[in-house]
């Protein structure tokens, strides 16, 4: 159940960082446009670009989390026994989610501490810039929550379930019968047979 809805989760934060690389290149456009085109720069483009950076990096920041995107050390870890490594990656878990906690922490205060205050150009509350950092930290708390209850299991994150395989549960292709599999296979088969039998037999006549 987790894992079906982070899968969701990071699905939708991936979708967002995309949408949003996209904004970033169309308000840089329009910037560069304006300035030297219209020669009337517009005053706001370069305040949402710095926003929406915020969001794309942090929110992708979160994604990679749950898709060990991210770049490690893993060269004396690889060397350990195995059950060193099961611990130690536990560990890494653990700090990471501490990291995460702390961002929603400390995102939240000084997002708090800056409400009142308006963004230049842009007439919003400071506090904006700081709703990625709390996101990103939740999420990250929540991903490294299912690495290591997966861990626990003796398991790994399944980073293959799709929005359709979390609607249609149970459905899955692993599950197939494989005698049903077989019998498709000879009916198949046995179809062949009787097409190149009928050519053979049309060959004669």
């Amino acid at each position: 159940m987790l894992t079906r809805f982070n899968a969701r989760i990071a699905r939708y934060g991936l979708y967002a960082s995309v949408f949003g690389l996209f904004m970033i290149v169309a308000v840089v456009a329009w910037q560069v446009f304006g300035r030297y085109v219209l020669n009337d720069s517009p005053t706001w483009a370069e305040s949402l670009a710095l926003v929406l950076i915020l969001y794309v990096t942090l929110i992708g920041a979160a994604v990679g989390v749950r898709d060990a995107g991210h770049l490690g050390m893993e060269s004396l870890l690889i060397l350990a026994p195995a059950w060193i490594r099961h611990k130690v990656e536990i560990v890494i878990h653990v700090l990471v989610a501490l990291f995460g906690a702390a961002m929603v922490y400390n995102g939240w205060i000084l997002g708090h501490s800056v409400a009142g205050y308006k963004l230049a150009n842009l007439e919003v509350s400071e506090a904006v810039r700081y709703v990625p950092l709390v996101l990103s930290g939740a999420l990250i708390v929540l991903f490294s929550i299912e690495h290591i209850i997966a861990l626990v299991k003796g398991t790994e994150v399944d980073l293959k379930i799709s929005m359709s395989e979390s609607r249609d549960a149970g459905s899955s292709p692993r599950q197939r019968s494989p005698g049903i599999h077989s019998a498709s296979i000879v009916q198949r088969t046995s179809g062949r047979r009787c097409d190149m039998g009928m050519v053979a037999t049309h060959t004669r006549g």
